[in-house]
């Protein structure tokens, strides 16, 4: 029986190969992960590069609403809460070190975008979570420009008023969001 001939190596090659498989890969797991919404909302998933790597990167989640992107939603799919008294949706975002948050009230008709930023957030977690769910966010009450969203954690509730035309947000509960 004949030696096995060794692979020649070409390293240039090699990684050539490389790049180009990593960048197929990304795309496939973008598209993948991509979902429709309903109403001109559309959310999913990106994979980052250094998720071919480490396997305990996250990807970011996405959230789009007629064409504009926002990065790092936070929640459960669908990501938002639609809020259809005033044909607008309400989600959160952070930053990538979770430092900051805001909260954003996108109206699907034109995309005007009113944004609260605050340093903490309970109620975003529970966003896209059953009504079963002992974790949630539902809608109470809405007419622009006050709305009122709650929180549920286990029996303790948390409501948060918020006044679009001033943007500030006030909590009432067990739990303050300052």
């Amino acid at each position: 029986m004949a030696p096995a001939m060794p692979l020649p190596t070409r390293p240039l090659a090699n990684l050539l190969l490389c790049l180009v498989l990593a960048a197929a890969a990304t795309v496939f797991l973008y598209l993948m992960g991509r979902q429709s919404g309903v109403s001109g909302v559309q959310w999913g998933s990106s994979p980052r590069l250094v998720q071919l790597i480490n396997v305990h990167e996250s990807s970011t989640t996405w959230l789009s609403i007629n064409g504009k992107k926002y990065d790092n939603v936070i929640g459960s799919s669908p990501y938002h809460i639609e809020i259809p008294q005033i044909g607008a949706v309400f989600f959160v975002t952070s930053n990538q070190g979770q430092t900051q948050y805001v909260y954003h009230f996108v109206t699907l008709k034109d995309g005007r975008e009113i944004a609260i930023t605050t340093k903490h957030t309970y109620i975003g977690l529970g966003i896209g979570t059953r009504n079963t769910s002992p974790i949630h966010t539902s809608l109470v009450s809405a007419k622009w420009p006050k709305i009122e969203l709650a929180h549920h954690v286990e029996s303790a509730v948390t409501k948060f008023e918020f006044d679009l035309d001033k943007q500030t947000v006030i909590s009432t509960g067990p739990a303050r969001d300052p």
